[in-house]
């Protein structure tokens, strides 16, 4: 009985894998001797030039995780989201863009709201110069009535003052009540 070469090339057999399914694989080749550093510089290795730029930037973020990270500029889209008039009860899905427009990654460490909106999603990786990336705001106006104008706060590495604040901005109109047909 003979032994099976081994495979020199995994990537046909990695295509029918999950992502989840790969991390199990990556996880199961660590308890087999894999090294996490030699699978970082093959990555790395078979990246282009702008990918390994990318990356040496995101490795200075990582290092200076917990201290202050290099300061950079950014531009967003708008400062405010206008959603208009809705009825309570009702959720508002938008979203502001943000590019960095510096020299150094852009990290958002934390956003804070001051109402019922809630973040959906944002980066979570640092935006490199000259990228964009969205942030996707929720407004859910339950138990709300009235003109609505509210803060979002976005703690990041930006000049001039590690932060960004915009606003969300409407009106929330009392729910309609139903009237019955008599019976």
């Amino acid at each position: 009985m003979s032994a099976q070469q081994p495979v020199q090339d995994l990537r046909p057999h990695l295509r029918t894998l999950s992502t989840a399914q790969k991390l199990k694989l990556l996880g199961y080749m660590r308890t087999q001797g894999s090294e996490l550093d030699q699978e970082l510089q093959d990555a790395y290795r078979h990246l282009p030039a702008a990918g390994q730029e990318k990356t040496l930037q995101y490795i200075s973020v990582l290092n200076n995780e917990g201290v202050n990270a290099p300061r950079t500029t950014v531009e967003w889209d708008k400062d405010s989201l206008f959603f208009g008039k809705v009825e309570s009860g009702y959720i508002v899905f938008d979203s502001f863009t943000v590019k960095n427009t510096g020299k150094s990654p852009y990290v958002i460490s934390e956003i804070k709201t001051a109402c019922n909106c809630v973040v959906v999603a944002r980066p979570e990786y640092p935006v490199m110069p000259g990228e964009s990336a969205v942030i996707r705001v929720k407004f859910d106006s339950i138990g709300r009535v009235g003109t609505m104008v509210a803060g979002i706060v976005v703690y990041d590495n930006s000049r001039p003052n590690l932060r960004s604040i915009m606003y969300l901005c409407g009106e929330v109109l009392p729910r309609k009540t139903q009237t019955g047909g008599g019976g």
